[in-house]
């Protein structure tokens, strides 16, 4: 603390004319802004015959100070705590993170991330949290429980610096139930569907970064968001024709996790923390417990249901797909688009087949049986089927050695949300068969001669990002 009071070199007030970091003693590399304001209402830049202030963290710089031997010496009227000496709270305050820390104060805690550690904390920025439903904010507002989930998810136990973060790993939160995956692409790093802004803000009980997005739990599998949606039908139908044909087409090589590096003070390790798990395609499709979340759907309705258990995420596809195999290669899907605006986890359902998926949920499940997965799938829509014309589509979809090839080239094994894609940057993706080229243009972002049309749809087994053509092999 006393080193992040002394500069590096002598500064006079007179020198400072703008916005200038300065580097003090400390070893950490601190450093102190100081920046030229003027009184008056509105700030801006000073006139001629204006009273000119130097500002140093927020507090005024005084005018008057001591020339000593060796350096000025200024008295300021409180203490100029440097990162390492604040605890998450104050560096959240720092940082600006006004809204999140509201929704702290709602769930009561403060005190844990004021008093107690070692946490790091993923912190969503102002604007991100203006994304959140206004009912959904109300909500959290109004329910001290439903706000203390919100805040624990955006936590892990221990300090988690970016330059210890691995692609595809997988940590507890802190509410001790929900896991969360991290991404490494190139220099961008991620958490769930979020993007780190701000990392490494190293506190006196934990290591704050700043993130793009508010997170929430997705448990929901990758197949029932698909089915929930009426768009899809043709693409589960070829799912559930090649895993008729051959039940073990789909596997895919397993990942093995990378361990998180150990630091200086290893915290313990947090209860239940997930391992990376294999993906095998045709074995993905777990028993989950879902707190639902969408965006015009409550995450806090505490609807819960779990899949057959000897069903598949890939073979429950082609139950439901196979009861409506005689519309989905039509012109006109039979299921309505309208299903696309309800992330709804109704177990009613015209076709038996489908309904036999959902159903209660065990309050016995354990955070084991909801590890989640980290793909991406590149999903096209019923309309990017029919592009391929009907005499092609006929043949593709019998042709099911050519069609496996195209469902594994729709699959990476690397969890990629658009946040990540960088303009002008080329991103060679490997999948199940081949690889693709992927890179942001403007506002749009090519896999191939494909354009993403709707992205980062979260789900227990990666995320999905809709395409608006097929992508061949």
């Amino acid at each position: 603390m006393v080193e992040n009071h002394v500069l590096a070199h002598p500064i006079c007030p007179s020198t400072v004319i703008g916005e200038q970091k300065l580097r003090t003693l400390s070893a950490k590399g601190g450093k102190l802004t100081l920046e030229c304001n003027t009184p008056r209402k509105g700030g801006g830049h000073s006139h001629r015959g204006e009273i000119v202030m130097r500002v140093i963290e927020g507090q005024k710089l005084p005018k008057e100070y001591t020339l000593s031997k060796n350096g000025p010496l200024f008295m300021v009227g409180k203490v100029v705590l440097p990162d390492r000496a604040k605890t998450l709270m104050q560096l959240m305050e720092h940082e600006d993170l006004r809204e999140f820390l509201k929704i702290i104060q709602y769930a009561g805690l403060e005190d844990n991330f004021e008093k107690f550690g070692d946490f790091t904390v993923f912190g969503p920025t102002n604007e991100a949290m203006k994304t959140i439903p206004k009912s959904m904010m109300e909500e959290l507002k109004s329910n001290k429980e439903k706000a203390k989930k919100f805040v624990l998810y955006h936590g892990t136990q221990g300090r988690l610096k970016t330059d210890q973060i691995a692609h595809q790993q997988v940590v507890m939160s802190l509410d001790e139930e929900n896991p969360l995956r991290l991404q490494v692409l190139r220099k961008a790093i991620g958490v769930e569907n979020a993007l780190i802004s701000k990392g490494n803000k190293e506190g006196l009980n934990g290591v704050l970064h700043v993130i793009t997005k508010p997170l929430f739990p997705s448990n929901r599998s990758a197949g029932d968001l698909l089915r929930n949606n009426g768009n899809f039908s043709i693409f589960l139908e070829a799912v559930g024709r090649v895993m008729e044909t051959v039940p073990n087409a789909l596997e895919l090589t397993p990942i093995t996790s990378t361990p998180r590096p150990t630091t200086t003070h290893p915290p313990p390790p947090p209860p239940h923390l997930p391992t990376y798990p294999s993906h095998n395609l045709a074995n993905l499709h777990r028993n989950y417990t879902v707190h639902s979340f969408h965006p015009t759907a409550s995450y806090f309705s505490n609807s819960t249901y779990t899949q057959t258990g000897t069903s598949s995420w890939w073979s429950s596809w082609y139950s439901y797909s196979s009861s409506s195999s005689s519309s989905s290669m039509s012109a006109s899907s039979s299921h309505s688009s309208s299903g696309a605006s309800k992330a709804s986890f109704s177990s009613s359902s015209s076709s038996s087949s489908s309904a036999s998926f959902l159903h209660s949920s065990s309050s016995s499940d354990s955070p084991e049986s909801m590890q989640p997965s980290s793909l991406t799938l590149f999903v096209p829509t019923d309309e990017a089927f029919h592009k391929l014309g009907k005499e092609r589509l006929r043949k593709v979809m019998e042709d099911i050695p050519y069609l496996t090839k195209t469902i594994k080239n729709h699959v990476s094994q690397n969890m990629m949300c658009t946040e990540s894609f960088r303009p002008g940057l080329h991103y060679d993706v490997r999948t199940g068969h081949d690889a693709l080229d992927i890179i942001r243009k403007g506002k749009k972002i090519k896999v191939n001669d494909a354009t993403i049309v709707n992205s980062d749809l979260l789900n227990s087994n990666g995320v999905i990002h809709v395409i608006d053509r097929v992508l061949l092999p």
